[in-house]
C-alpha cells in the first residue's frame, strides 16, 4: 500500500499540472499518507460505501480504456 500511495502522490501533482512538487519526496509523501488516510476511512465506514467506490473506479478505468482504444484506432486509420 505504501508504494501505491507514492505513486497515487506523484500522479495527483501531475494531474494537476504541479510538476514541481511530483519531483518532491516531502510533499509525494504528505499527499501518499492523505491518500492512505482517505481509504482507511472509507473501509472503516463501511463494505458498501468501498463497493461503491470500487465499482466508480472500475468504471472510470473502462471508459479511459475505451477513449484510448477509440482514439489509437482512429489514429491507424
Amino acid at each position: 500500500m505504501a508504494s501505491l500511495s507514492q505513486i497515487a502522490g506523484q500522479y495527483t501533482f501531475l494531474l494537476f499540472g504541479l510538476d514541481n512538487l511530483a519531483n518532491s519526496t516531502f510533499w509525494v509523501t504528505v499527499v501518499g499518507v492523505i491518500w492512505i488516510v482517505v481509504m482507511t476511512w472509507i473501509c472503516y465506514i463501511g463494505i458498501e460505501l468501498s463497493a461503491k467506490t470500487q465499482w466508480f473506479l472500475l468504471g472510470a478505468e473502462i471508459v479511459t480504456l475505451a477513449l484510448f482504444a477509440v482514439f489509437a484506432l482512429y489514429k491507424v486509420y
